[in-house]
């Protein structure tokens, strides 16, 4: 895996431990003072190639009628939400774990919003293109990280600064099992798996701003149930 320059590290823990409430506060807090890193370098390129964005999703989650999403499945609108996050935009990750066959990605992406295991919101999110951007930002146990598993299909259009993201199919998305949403809110509100869907993102000013769209389907971990969020993004780059 291609490693990280350390302050840029800390400063993607810091970030994220606002936004999650993670482990990784006590790495935060020691980095707290450290100078956050240098993008000016990247920032030529309208898709930045290292980038942390402050990001706001506002949308809309679904309940589905079906036990498991399908072709078929019908959606209807739950709640609607506006949530902050970040979204961390990084080279590409290792993808030596196991071979899914989906090609190299441009970049990879994770996007981080609320703690949909300890705090269920509407609209919390987690997502990472590759499992290994978990363990680079400080979420969840080393499992994840260690397996470098490549769930999706990455492409970039770099003149036009476009970045497109797509599921793998479902036997593959489950094997990230820290892909997640909420639908409902509340501590008894089930967490469901990102089995299926994408993320469309423009970036303008030079890398400096983001907009987009994400659309995923999901399901349970251990209980059926066919799930949706569909949701805007929009942000800046931190420390602009």
């Amino acid at each position: 895996m291609r490693a990280l320059p350390t302050r840029l590290w800390l400063h993607i823990v810091l970030a994220l431990a606002i936004w999650i409430g993670s482990p990784a506060v006590s790495h935060a807090k020691a980095a707290a003072n450290a100078t956050p890193p240098a993008v000016a370098g990247h920032q030529a390129a309208a898709v930045p190639t290292v980038a942390v964005y402050d990001v706001v999703i506002s949308g809309t989650t679904y309940f589905g009628n079906t036990n498991f999403p399908s072709s078929s499945t019908r959606y209807s609108a739950y709640q609607d939400f506006t949530l902050r996050g970040a979204l961390v935009v990084l080279p590409t990750r290792d993808t030596s774990g196991v071979n899914f066959n989906n090609g190299s990605n441009a970049r990879d992406i994770g996007i981080f919003v609320g703690s949909p295991l300890s705090s269920p919101q509407s609209g919390s999110l987690w997502f990472a293109t590759n499992t290994t951007i978990f363990a680079d930002v400080g979420v969840g146990n080393s499992i994840p990280g260690n397996a470098s598993l490549d769930i999706a299909y990455v492409s970039v259009d770099e003149r036009g600064g476009a970045l497109s993201v797509w599921v793998d199919d479902q036997s593959i998305a489950r094997t990230s099992q820290l892909n997640m949403f909420n639908v409902k809110s509340g501590l008894t509100a089930n967490v469901y798996q990102v089995l299926a869907g994408g993320v469309e993102l423009s970036f303008g000013s030079g890398g400096r701003q983001v907009s987009g769209a994400l659309d995923f389907v999901g399901s349970g971990y251990i209980y059926p149930g066919s799930t949706r969020i569909r949701a805007t993004i929009s942000g800046q780059l931190q420390n602009n």
